[in-house]
């Protein structure tokens, strides 16, 4: 799910990303700083940030964060909340190493390595692309239960955080996260009249 960090990053860099991948070709492996990094599948040449996405294609991305730079890959992954101090019960994610080699880089950019993540900051990340831009903050609802269902009460709620404010970068993700739900890693997700935009993503240590 860090690629779509890594997405907001170069766009925010000003890198014209379906430029970029349709000049990228997935081969199921590269070298970084003399490291192997691999890929889920051989995507050959990508064609767009959709396909990519779609793909989760670990070459495209690594790419595209060494294109944007550690800097712009930093700053933005604090954007979205990385490194963030706890807001009540809730806890954030934290960035583990911010400098090293263009393997660490690589790595950070693809979000398996680099980076820690908890469930409700991955929920907010989600919000990003469907709030119009806005991380909102999380709250807890107080509802009692009864027998015709539930009935919250509201809270006071904060208006949230800018965290993309490009209507056009929004669009470009967004579209792209389409892609994976139709013909992507979520295949079958989808249906018709009722679109979905979401990213799959992997946990780095087996079984959990």
């Amino acid at each position: 799910i860090s690629k779509l960090i890594t997405s907001s990053a170069a766009l925010r860099a000003g890198i014209d990303v379906d430029r970029f991948m349709a000049e990228t070709v997935c081969t199921g492996g590269k070298r970084y700083s003399g490291e192997m990094l691999w890929c889920s599948m051989r995507s050959g040449r990508l064609g767009t940030l959709a396909r990519a996405l779609a793909d989760s294609c670990n070459i495209a991305f690594a790419d595209l964060g060494i294109r944007a730079g550690r800097k712009a890959v930093l700053d933005e992954l604090q954007i979205f909340g990385f490194d963030r101090p706890p807001a009540g019960p809730f806890h954030f994610g934290s960035i583990l190493r911010r400098s090293g080699n263009d393997r660490q880089l690589a790595d950070l950019s693809i979000g398996l390595e680099e980076t820690t993540i908890t469930p409700v900051h991955g929920a907010l990340m989600a919000a990003v692309f469907a709030n119009g831009g806005i991380m909102p903050e999380p709250t807890l609802l107080a509802a009692s239960d009864g027998l015709l269902g539930i009935s919250p009460a509201q809270l006071p709620r904060s208006p949230g955080t800018w965290v993309i404010g490009d209507r056009d970068s929004l669009e470009i993700i967004t579209s792209a996260m389409e892609e994976v739900a139709r013909n992507g890693t979520g295949r079958g997700v989808s249906c018709d009249g009722f679109p979905l935009a979401m990213k799959t993503g992997t946990g780095r240590t087996a079984g959990t």
